[in-house]
C-alpha cells in the first residue's frame, strides 16, 4: 500500500509542476492527460546463482496500465502486473557431460509494480521512446522443478522457504507506439539478491545444498505490449 501512495504523490507533484511550466504558454498541456490499458508480454529470465549462463526460463507478463501525459515528450507510467520469471539450468556439478540441457527450473511468480519515465520524440507516424525506472515486485508463489538425479547435488527446493518476497529493480526500455498501440523491449535488474546464504561455504559442499548456494539475483528482459482503451490523442496531432 505504501508503494502505491507513494506513486499517487509522485504523480501529484509533477502534475502541479507541469501546470506551472505550461501556464500561459501557447502549447498548453492536454484536457485528457490520463491513459488506461492493458500489458502483456512475454519474456526471458535468468538468475544469478544458479552457476549456469544464459536465458532459457521463459514467462509471461500481464496487466493493466495507467500513464499520466507531462508534455508532448514526457510521462509516466505505472503497471499493475503478474510475472512468472526465474531462470532454467542444469544441476551442479554435471552428471553427464555429453548432456548439458537445462533440466531443473526455479519458477518465481511475481506482482510487479513498476514507476516508468518516458521520452517520446516522433518519428514519421510512429513515436519512438526511451524508458528508465523502478520496479517493486512480490513474490506471491514460487515453485522449484527438480529431478531425483538433481538432488544429488544442489538441492534448491529446501531453499524455497528462505526466498525473500519483496524485490526492487532497475528498469530500462525502448518503446515504439503507433497511437493506440505500443511495444516495450525492457531489461529488469534486481537490485539484491532474493535468497542469501549467511552460512556459505563453498561451491563443492553440494553435499549440503543449504550451504553450496551463496546467493541468488533474478533479472529478465522483457517484450510488453499495451493498448490504450481509454484516454484520447489529440496532442499528439
Amino acid at each position: 500500500m505504501r508503494w502505491i501512495l507513494l506513486i499517487c504523490v509522485l504523480i501529484s507533484v509533477i502534475d502541479a509542476d507541469a501546470q506551472r511550466m505550461y501556464n500561459g504558454r501557447k502549447d498548453k498541456l492536454p484536457d485528457n492527460r490520463f491513459r488506461f490499458g492493458a500489458i502483456g508480454g512475454t519474456l526471458v529470465g535468468q538468475i544469478d546463482g544458479d552457476y549456469y549462463l544464459g536465458f532459457y526460463k521463459w514467462g509471461w507478463y500481464g496487466g493493466l496500465k495507467g500513464e499520466a501525459i507531462i508534455n508532448k515528450t514526457f510521462s509516466l507510467e505505472t503497471n499493475l502486473a503478474f510475472v512468472e520469471s526465474g531462470s532454467q539450468f542444469e544441476p551442479w556439478p554435471i552428471e553427464d557431460p555429453l548432456d548439458t540441457r537445462p533440466d531443473r527450473s526455479i519458477n518465481l511468480y511475481y506482482v510487479e509494480i513498476p514507476v516508468i519515465c518516458k521520452i517520446r520524440w516522433p518519428i514519421g507516424k510512429w513515436n519512438a521512446g526511451l524508458e528508465l525506472g523502478m520496479s517493486f515486485m512480490t513474490l506471491f508463489n514460487s515453485k522449484v522443478v527438480e529431478d531425483d538425479i538433481s538432488r544429488r547435488y544442489l538441492v534448491y527446493t529446501e531453499l524455497q522457504e528462505d526466498f525473500d518476497s519483496s524485490m526492487q529493480s532497475i528498469l530500462l526500455g525502448a518503446e515504439m507506439q503507433y497511437e493506440r498501440f505500443s511495444v516495450s523491449l525492457r531489461l529488469n535488474n534486481a537490485l539484491k539478491p532474493f535468497y542469501r546464504n549467511e552460512n556459505f561455504t563453498n561451491l563443492y559442499d553440494y553435499e549440503n545444498g543449504r550451504y553450496a548456494i551463496e546467493k541468488m539475483r533474478a533479472y529478465y528482459i522483457s517484450l510488453v505490449g499495451a493498448y490504450t482503451l481509454f484516454g484520447d490523442f489529440s496532442d499528439r496531432k
